[in-house]
Formats: C-alpha cells, sequence, structure tokens
C-alpha cells in the first residue's frame, strides 16, 4: 500500500498544548520553550512545501455567559525570537468567540515567506468567568497527500 493509503503516518505533530482559561483575557498557547512555534526549527519536522493544519478544541467545565474565540498570528524573525504578529493567513474557518458548551475547529495556515513563527491565542470575552480547558494541535502535512 502506497502513502495515501494510511495517509496518518506522513502527519507531523509540530507542536501541542493545553490550556484552562476562566477569565476576560487572550492568552497564547504555550508550545513550550520558547512559547510561540518557530516554523525554522528542524526539530520540529516542518519542511517546506507542507501545509499547517490546526486542530482546536475546547469544552466548557462551567459558567455559561462568557464566550470563547481563537486568533492566529504569524511574525517574522526577530534574531531567534518572535517578531511583531500579525494576524495569519487562514482557510477562512470561523474563530469568532461564541457562547458554547464546546468547540471543535479545524484550520488551514498559509505559511508566508520570512514569517516562520505561529501563535495561537485563545480569546475569553463577556464579562463571564466561564471557565475553558482549551487543546490545540498542529500538524504539518506534505504537499503530495
Amino acid at each position: 500500500m502506497g502513502m495515501r493509503d494510511y495517509v496518518g503516518a506522513g502527519f507531523v505533530i509540530i507542536g501541542a498544548a493545553s490550556q484552562t482559561i476562566a477569565a476576560n483575557a487572550t492568552t497564547a498557547f504555550d508550545f513550550g520553550t520558547p512559547d510561540d512555534i518557530n516554523l525554522g526549527t528542524a526539530a520540529l519536522g516542518w519542511v517546506s512545501g507542507m501545509r499547517l493544519v490546526l486542530i482546536l478544541t475546547d469544552v466548557r467545565a462551567a459558567g455559561t455567559t462568557s464566550s470563547l474565540g481563537y486568533t492566529v498570528q504569524d511574525a517574522p524573525d526577530n534574531a531567534g525570537s518572535i517578531g511583531t504578529p500579525a494576524t495569519a493567513l487562514t482557510d477562512g474557518t470561523s474563530l469568532a468567540g461564541t457562547i458554547a458548551a464546546s468547540h471543535n475547529k479545524v484550520v488551514g495556515i498559509q505559511v508566508q515567506s520570512a514569517r516562520p513563527w505561529i501563535r495561537v491565542n485563545a480569546v475569553h470575552a463577556g464579562g463571564g468567568t466561564d471557565s475553558y480547558q482549551c487543546h490545540a494541535l498542529l500538524l504539518g502535512i506534505p504537499g503530495g497527500l
């Protein structure tokens, strides 16, 4: 059987992070040192030509009044650190905050030239103190799959 028969074997986990958010704030996911993802780090397994897919899930643990949304940003490199982030180019999947018991989103991210850093934020809003357990999984998928 060819690679397309076992498509999961071609996926590369670029980063995975979890967080609990229970107050109005925009909180970046911590993917480990240095928190954000630098696609230029060879150890991550990302290679030019891969497509990026971000899987976002969350479950509201308590409350019914707050909303939860997400933002995805990219940034240039600044001497080995993240430069000034801006909204990343995505496939148009809505990341807007909604009041719901849980969310499941699959988002395609377009890698832009000279912007190897990726930041993913959870955005808790609405004045409530609902508690959400959030997860982000960033996958690299070879262009041929």
